[in-house]
């Protein structure tokens, strides 16, 4: 009889506990709300968003829970995301607030990143992970074009807006690269097209090199040979 009472209070126990377990708890069940969403940016702007983190019940208690990001195709310096987000006592709801910096970095094509819940063993993950799109609003690009002379290496070039920002850069390219373009989007207004070559001999030797800044099939800026160690082209957009 003592064998059988002590059994019926140890499964009884084994109940409770299981009852109790935090684990199961609709509350440490933890979701985001959608699986993805869609920015648009502005050249040389920022965009604000949020997104939600829901949990299966309340408690007493703030619950903090980590973000981590993932998979970006956009330069994650011009991304502001908290490294966490609250679910505050009494509620059942976390609010993710972030920020993207349109920089220099950025490709006009725009590009993407995941956030992801980081799974521990005190939560149930639902919507583990939130995709989402940036798309840049950039309806005329110009383009920048090079032509090496066979130094690229010495080769540096800036774009400066009105206000002395660099709005795009570029360098560090290899010796014996031959071409080098890229895309860039700007808004209305006066920029200067900056070239720097370390040597002093522009693009000179040992073949003449050129560089272009196009817009709208018209060349705004355009060096050719020796510049010296600077060549400077101010030019206006009007898309």
């Amino acid at each position: 009889k003592i064998f059988n009472k002590f059994l019926v209070l140890c499964i009884a126990a084994f109940f409770i506990s299981c009852d109790t377990d935090p684990i199961l708890s609709e509350a440490n069940v933890v979701s985001f709300e959608e699986t993805s969403k869609s920015l648009a940016i502005d050249v040389g702007s920022s965009v604000s968003d949020q997104f939600s983190v829901f949990t299966g019940g309340t408690t007493g208690a703030d619950r903090t829970y980590n973000l981590i990001v993932e998979g970006a195709t956009i330069p994650l310096s011009g991304l502001d995301m908290p490294a966490t987000v609250v679910v505050p006592s009494g509620s059942n709801e976390g609010i993710v607030n972030f920020t993207v910096n349109y920089n220099d970095e950025f490709s006009i094509t725009g590009g993407s990143f995941n956030v992801i819940l980081e799974d521990t063993s005190t939560n149930l993950i639902g919507n583990s992970e939130i995709s989402i799109d940036v798309n840049v609003t950039c309806e005329s690009p110009a383009s920048i074009d090079f032509e090496f002379d066979g130094y690229a290496s010495e080769i540096t070039w800036s774009v400066i807006d009105s206000d002395d920002n660099t709005i795009y850069s570029g360098g560090g390219y290899s010796d014996g690269l031959a071409t080098f373009s890229r895309e860039v989007c700007l808004a209305d207004g006066d920029y200067t097209f900056v070239i720097d070559d370390s040597f002093g001999d522009g693009l000179s030797f040992p073949n003449i090199g050129n560089a272009t800044l196009t817009f709208k099939g018209e060349v705004l800026a355009e060096a050719v040979g020796d510049f010296g160690s600077q060549f400077v082209g101010e030019f206006t957009i009007v898309n």
